[in-house]
């Protein structure tokens, strides 16, 4: 059972790793839209208001509109890639590998053609330092955005392919109209055409290489965030959105907390007296204020004293001490987190921040079996025994003795520091034998 929940858990995870990764290479290829269609706008410009200095770049050999055909169908491109991710990310389907590879081939050939366009209207040993040599880095990089480690190194390895195929057709077709130049790069023994091409080819290989290291180092780590967040959520959905941050952390480091086990814990039943009465003539908002202000303190006063709220009872809680994290002085903490609320109360009151109020309090002592309960959609951490039954008796005899705070001989025995007046021997409800009752003041 455990092992399934893990599978469906990280089914989950993957899911919504997936759909990140869509959203990055949203990212990705929205940049990439963005900067081709400002390069077509600079071309356009370049062309209407500075023709000479078109002509003088591409030296008359290339007609204006083919530098401006080439970086509009590049954006357009980018558009209608962009909302394909984007129509795939709000259907949450994925997309394909074989788009993905097919788009980042395309992707990567950009920087080639543009290289193959340069020599056109250039020596063509420009093709071996041209700074348009940087559009491979700069697309390699970018891949990152695909969070896929493979799509890194295709990238890189389709970069170092293409500019070498390109590199020695260049070569080896034109060198004898180019003679000077390629002869000047072959006098330099130790950068000769052969290795200065396999060099950089060799970069942008290992450039994907680093990019796809990095790429999977992002990774691991947002879907190591996927799962705490996971874990977080699913440990608030069990034991409820009031846990304290502390507890919460020590959960995700223990998972042998959700087991079922039998402990020692202390339970503690509070309930607001004559709210009934209270409630009659007031909205619900107003009520729902008034609990929530309540219970808004009383909630951090549990928590201070390494108690959880167990469940929520209307005008009313339950509370237990030394589960799901075993504790010491489990009973001292249970009866000073109800000394300090009522103190509170009293304060609360006397400031005029709450009308009169008085609340009762029953606490007990002993081995309960506690673990999660529900369907797998819906799970709640639950602590069974007689032990919570007879704490809540115990409560509802602040009724009949008109107290605040009643414990159970068990919790004054396990007290370091003996606080409360004996009030007798008591039959409760549903039990055949009576109990010693203490009175706390």
């Amino acid at each position: 059972m455990a092992n399934k929940k893990k599978l469906v858990d990280a089914s989950i995870g993957m899911q919504e790793l997936e759909r990140e990764v869509l959203r990055s290479e949203i990212l990705r290829l929205t940049i990439l839209m963005l900067l081709f269609f400002v390069l077509t706008l600079y071309v356009s410009l370049t062309v209407v208001f500075f023709p000479a200095a078109f002509h003088y770049v591409f030296a008359y050999e290339v007609f204006y509109w083919v530098p401006i055909i080439i970086s509009l169908f590049i954006t357009l491109y980018y558009f209608v890639l962009r909302w394909l991710y984007k129509r795939a990310y709000n259907s949450s389907q994925a997309v394909s590998s074989l788009v993905r590879y097919i788009s980042l081939f395309i992707e990567m050939s950009i920087p080639t053609l543009i290289l193959y366009v340069t020599v056109v209207s250039h020596p063509v040993i420009y093709v071996l330092i041209s700074p348009r040599l940087l559009l491979y880095s700069l697309f390699i990089t970018l891949s990152a955005l695909t969070l896929n480690r493979s799509l890194c190194i295709f990238a890189g390895v389709v970069a170092a392919v293409e500019y070498s195929a390109l590199s020695f057709y260049v070569y080896f077709q034109y060198q004898a109209t180019d003679l000077v130049n390629f002869h000047y790069l072959s006098l330099t023994k130790e950068h000769t055409i052969t290795s200065l091409i396999l060099n950089r080819s060799g970069f942008f290989f290992l450039g994907g290489c680093v990019t796809a290291f990095i790429t999977q180092q992002i990774k691991n780590r947002l879907f190591a965030a996927f799962e705490a967040t996971k874990q977080r959520e699913h440990i608030a959905q069990i034991f409820g959105r009031h846990v304290s941050p502390e507890v919460v952390d020590m959960l995700l480091q223990d998972d042998k907390t959700l087991v079922s086990e039998s402990k020692d814990v202390c339970v503690l039943f509070l309930d607001i007296r004559g709210f009934t009465t209270f409630s009659e003539n007031k909205a619900p908002e107003e009520v729902v204020n008034y609990l929530n202000y309540l219970f808004g303190f009383m909630v951090d006063i549990i928590n201070s004293h390494h108690g959880i709220i167990n469940k929520f009872l209307g005008d009313g809680f339950m509370a237990v001490f030394g589960a799901p994290l075993s504790s010491s002085h489990i009973t001292d903490n249970a009866l000073n987190a109800a000394m300090e609320m009522i103190q509170r109360i009293k304060k609360e009151v006397a400031d005029g921040a709450i009308p009169e109020t008085r609340i009762g309090i029953g606490i007990h002592y002993g081995r309960v079996v506690t673990g999660t309960i529900g369907a797998f959609q819906r799970q709640e951490y639950t602590v069974i025994g007689d032990v919570v039954n007879l704490a809540s008796r115990i409560e509802k005899l602040n009724k009949e003795y008109q107290s605040q705070i009643l414990i159970s001989e068990d919790v004054y025995t396990q007290l370091e520091e003996k606080r409360g007046t004996l009030l007798g021997e008591v039959t409760v409800m549903g039990r055949h034998h009576p109990i010693k009752v203490y009175e706390v003041l």
